[in-house]
């Protein structure tokens, strides 16, 4: 199996746990005290682009892109614009995992663009102080750096800015 398969599997298993937990989480009402969530100024792809173009300027790779809507267009179910990113530094995530091995299942970081049944776009991440706490990890400082960064990169992303001060998609 070739490098870019197995770090493709391992992006989608990752996808794929944070969807479960999300899922599950929600499923035991307990979702919406996991999820941190800002409202977007912009639509859902608008908003993407915003947070991809957040990224490159912070030199943070964006590792994956899952259009969920995207995936589900010709199925027998629609679904409403539904977009994740897997994004992070290496260094980061190394630290962590060197800490605390199964913490590798959390990482890397993710946001989820989504638009609700309201039509209005959103910006959604797992809090970190809650994946510390989980893999007992609370106290350890990288969670505050990387809680700063999640909060900051919603920030920004669903700012209302001057529309020739940044690169957006129209639709």
């Amino acid at each position: 199996m070739s490098n870019k398969t197995y770090i493709l599997i391992i992006i989608l298993l990752t996808a794929g746990i944070f969807a479960y937990i999300s899922w599950s989480e929600s499923r035991n009402n307990r979702g919406h005290q996991e999820l941190e969530s800002v409202t977007a100024t912009y639509n859902t792809p608008q908003t993407v682009q915003r947070i991809k173009n957040i990224l490159e300027e912070k030199e943070i790779p964006l590792m994956a892109e899952i259009d969920y809507a995207a995936a589900a267009r010709g199925s027998t179910r629609e679904i409403r614009p539904s977009v994740l990113l897997i994004f992070g530094k290496e260094a980061a995530n190394s630290y962590l995992i060197s800490k605390k091995p199964e913490i590798a299942a959390a990482l890397p970081l993710k946001i989820l663009v989504w638009e609700g049944d309201d039509s209005i776009t959103r910006i959604s991440f797992v809090k970190t102080a809650l994946t510390a706490q989980r893999y007992k990890m609370q106290g350890e400082p990288m969670f505050d750096d990387l809680d700063s960064l999640l909060n900051d990169i919603a920030a920004q992303a669903s700012a209302k800015e001057e529309a020739n001060n940044i690169n957006v998609i129209t639709e």
